[in-house]
C-alpha cells in the first residue's frame, strides 16, 4: 500500500539522515551509540521512523481478517 508520495517522503527522509550522518560527526556518534541499545531493538533511526507508517496498514489488515472470521450472529458485528 505504498503511494508515490510516501515513497518520495521516505526517500527524502533517508537522504536527509544519511547526509546528516556524513556531515556531522557528533550526530553520527549519537546514532551509533543509541542504535546499539537494546531499548531501540538495535534498529536504525530510519527503521524506527517508518514503523508508525507501517502500523496503520497492519491494523486495517488485522480488522479485515477479524471481520472475515466472525459469525453473522456475533455481537462484535453490532
Amino acid at each position: 500500500m505504498t503511494t508515490p508520495y510516501s515513497a518520495l517522503k521516505r526517500k527524502l527522509t533517508k537522504e536527509a539522515l544519511s547526509s546528516c550522518d556524513r556531515q556531522f560527526p557528533r550526530f553520527h556518534a549519537f546514532l551509533k551509540c543509541n542504535e546499539s541499545k537494546p531499548e531501540c531493538g538495535r534498529q536504525t533511526l530510519s527503521e524506527l521512523l517508518i514503523t508508525p507508517v507501517q502500523r496503520i496498514p497492519r491494523i486495517i489488515l488485522l480488522l479485515q481478517d477479524h471481520d472475515k472470521n466472525l459469525d453473522n450472529n456475533s455481537q462484535d458485528l453490532s
